[in-house]
């Protein structure tokens, strides 16, 4: 009878085993998505989002972020070389037009040749010092009428052989074109210079 009872005990166990293991994996448990609330109470559950849902999150937030201020930077970058690229064309286009309106002006307006005098003396001769200075006024004051040409024949003795100088100083009046018109041997004062312009044909005004 004892044997008979023990394992009629051991019977009863086996069925209240099997019976809490069935229930513990019924539809009515909580499953591993659900957190069950501070009272125990197994009906009022709170679902928590999935790592899966959290990690999809951040990647649109990753792909939303960088990659739109990457796509900005790269249209200013264009803009700015577009805009580069028209401000050196517009300075070019500008340069053009400046040099066409100078040769333009230049061609209307070519600088004449003028006459000029030539003073052959020397800077240690004594009539040569006394024309010096007649020579430097005409140079500045005259400058419109012609012009004023003065050679050391004792420094570059070959200007002496070039013109012919027998004496100096000596003052060779040209035309324009380069022809001799006069020339005069010895000091020569600045009326006598302009004077002989004017009879050459030269005006040199006042």
């Amino acid at each position: 009878m004892r044997f008979f009872g023990r394992f009629a005990l051991l019977l009863l166990l086996l069925a209240l085993a099997l019976a809490g293991c069935t229930g513990s994996g019924g539809d009515d448990g909580v499953g591993p998505s659900d957190s069950i609330s501070a009272d125990g109470n197994p009906s009022v559950t709170t679902v928590e989002e999935t790592p899966g849902a959290t990690a999809d999150t951040g990647s649109d937030a990753t792909a939303s972020g960088p990659g739109t201020e990457a796509g900005t930077a790269d249209s200013a970058d264009a803009a700015t070389d577009v805009e580069s690229a028209e401000g050196a064309a517009s300075q070019a286009t500008e340069a053009a037009e400046d040099a066409n309106s100078v040769t333009a002006a230049e061609a209307e307006d070519p600088e004449e040749p003028l006459p000029f005098l030539i003073d052959l003396g020397a800077t240690k001769c004594i009539p040569c010092k006394m024309m010096a200075p007649i020579l430097e006024e005409l140079a500045e004051t005259k400058s419109d009428y012609f012009e004023v040409i003065f050679y050391d024949v004792w420094e570059d003795r070959s200007k002496g052989q070039e013109f012919g100088i027998r004496a100096i100083p000596t003052q060779i009046f040209f035309s324009a074109q380069g022809e001799e018109l006069f020339r005069h041997e010895g000091f020569y004062s600045r009326k006598q210079i302009l004077d002989k312009w004017r009879d050459l044909g030269i005006d040199v005004g006042e």
